[in-house]
């Protein structure tokens, strides 16, 4: 027989040899592997990267589908999936798969960002700048986000847009060649010949075989022998002055470097501030530079988008502020947060983020005291109650959101829970409880399916049996992974409708009969008419007098629903919850 230990020795070993390049000895080690231990996900994710590597994508994409098959909540699997499909040019099934993946990790920008190369290969280029921003928002100091932002703006003719993302991608690293060359053609577009020259000059300098930037140069000196309009310019005579006396300079050549190089050494001073977000300073370094060199290479650009980045900062600080006075705390704290990381040295935004915060949590704690001892006795139905009236009152707030999931969760109430925490994520995507308790809900619903299964086959072999109680235990365990089942509730009323039929049979009690008699006529006047409120009402009373509660407060609850001012089933619904609670 063969063990775990010695499958593992196997992997270990494809581990080694993958990561020192040699693939196809490492796809042998996997196989082995999986020979040992055929249940084990991880074993078949490495063999299907090690597929991806020898270009043998249809092996991959099948050991990563039986990747997810056994680990369906594996946003790796899923996103290497989408990569795979990408290879064989399958598009539209690379961004299925990346959009489950986001499912589960909504939070991991490299799975925007390939699914924004997906959208690009299909030139469905504004899906693909919408893909780029959302990885760019997650981590916004990654040059290749940025630049890949930048080039589909480029090819989607958005310019300007594409100068400003490849811009930011040089004050990130401003030894990219591939930036300049980019940044180049993009002023190339927008008729400024010398910033076009200028910036494929750089990217020379950088690396003087870069065969498209000498290529473009050659072109560029071509264009620049036709004029780029017919328009004729008006000549304008300067004033005469008196010449004064200057004094001669020692070395006028030696001044023009020094002065250059002064220049260079304020730019790349602006450049590393710009960068530590230190937008004041950076400026002021930003305007030297000009003061000494006029046409300064992106001096002037850096400079207009670092003044825009100050602008913005102060204007999310005073919306923090207008939103701080009209008592919306929440959406002050928010704007204060986008002030502070947009310039983290922000005082009054620290200041103002505090403030809000205090008040936040204190209205926080307020309405905890209502909701928190009816959860610990619990009593769900009215914990609901309470932070739906929290949420009316400040809808903005992510913990309201967060506990009224969790009650639900304690409910059963799953796909209530799934959108409440939905909705705390979009509020507080950084909410780590909300993250965790969303993934262990979809999580539990997917392993849900086969216990279902399971409690099912067992209830009917009960049946068969006649072992009706045992059957009910069986189907109450279904009930409690998936309160809506309809095949369990069919069974479940003939089981019920068995037991009564039984019991009249034993005991002789003809008025057993009668009550199933009595279940079956209201069930067929519901099937006929859905909205029959009173056939609703009269079923919950015989759920609720044979002890079958949980049906009983169905029906009831439709009965609300249907007419929300029905005194009986008001009154009966909070009897049955009392004794239910009990």
């Amino acid at each position: 027989m063969f063990t775990n230990k010695s499958s593992e020795v196997f992997y270990n070993k494809g581990i080694i040899h993958y990561e020192k390049g040699e693939y196809e000895l490492s796809i042998e080690l996997f196989k082995q592997a999986l020979e040992k231990n055929s249940s084990n996900p991880q074993f078949y994710y490495n063999l299907g990267l090690a597929y991806v590597k020898t270009e043998e994508y249809d092996l991959a994409i099948n050991n990563f589908k039986t990747t997810i098959s056994l680990n369906p909540k594996d946003a790796d699997a899923l996103q290497n999936l989408g990569i795979a499909y990408h290879k064989k040019s399958q598009f539209e099934e690379a961004i299925q798969s990346y959009k489950k993946a986001i499912e589960i990790k909504p939070t991991d920008y490299e799975i925007y960002d390939n699914m924004g190369i997906s959208y690009f290969s299909m030139k469905l280029y504004n899906d693909s700048v919408e893909c780029f921003k959302k990885a760019l928002s997650l981590d916004k100091n990654n040059p290749s986000l940025a630049s890949n932002l930048g080039y589909a703006y480029y090819v989607s003719e958005q310019y300007d847009l594409a100068k400003e993302n490849f811009l930011y991608v040089i004050s990130l690293n401003n030894t990219d060649e591939e930036a300049y060359f980019n940044l180049g053609n993009v002023y190339l577009k927008l008729q400024d010949l010398t910033l076009a020259e200028e910036n494929y000059k750089k990217t020379l300098s950088l690396n003087p075989n870069h065969q498209e930037a000498i290529e473009a140069l050659k072109n560029l000196h071509k264009t620049e022998t036709a004029p780029l309009t017919e328009e004729k310019l008006e000549k304008v005579e300067p004033e005469a002055k008196k010449p004064e006396k200057a004094p001669i300079p020692e070395d006028p050549e030696k001044i023009s470097v020094d002065i250059e190089a002064e220049a260079e050494k304020c730019f790349q001073k602006a450049v590393t501030l710009f960068k530590e977000k230190e937008l004041e300073q950076a400026i002021e370094e930003f305007n030297k530079t000009l003061s000494l060199k006029q046409d300064h290479l992106n001096a002037r650009d850096l400079l207009k988008r670092a003044t825009l980045i100050l602008n913005e900062a102060e204007n999310l600080f005073k919306r923090g502020v207008s939103f701080y006075s009209s008592n919306d705390f929440c959406e002050a704290v928010n704007s204060a947060k986008k002030a502070l990381e947009l310039k983290p040295n922000y005082t009054k935004a620290k200041d103002l983020l505090d403030k809000a915060q205090e008040k936040r949590l204190s209205i926080i704690s307020t309405q905890k005291q209502v909701y928190k001892p009816l959860i610990e006795t619990g009593q769900y139905a009215l914990a609901v109650d309470a932070l739906k009236k929290a949420i009316d009152e400040n809808p903005k707030e992510p913990e309201n959101h967060y506990n009224l999931g969790v009650v639900y969760i304690k409910q059963k109430e799953y796909q209530y829970a799934i959108e409440s925490l939905k909705k705390t994520l979009s509020l507080d995507p950084e909410h780590k409880e909300a993250q965790e308790a969303l993934y262990d809900v979809i999580k539990m619903i997917n392993n849900a399916g086969e216990d279902t299964k399971y409690y099912y086959k067992l209830a009917l072999i009960y049946v068969e049996k006649e072992e009706y109680h045992k059957a009910l235990e069986e189907l109450k365990k279904i009930f409690d992974i998936s309160p809506d089942n309809i095949e369990c509730k069919a069974l479940f009323a003939k089981v019920v409708a068995l037991m009564s039929r039984a019991k009249a049979i034993n005991n002789n009690e003809s008025s057993n009969l009668n009550l199933d008699d009595e279940i079956l006529k209201y069930q067929n006047l519901i099937k006929s008419n859905p909205d029959d409120c009173e056939a609703c009402y009269k079923l919950g009373l015989i759920y609720s007098q044979n002890q079958n509660y949980d049906f009983a407060k169905e029906y009831f609850l439709k009965v609300l629903k249907l007419n929300s001012n029905h005194k009986e089933a008001q009154n009966s619904l909070y009897n049955l919850i009392r004794t239910m609670n009990k």
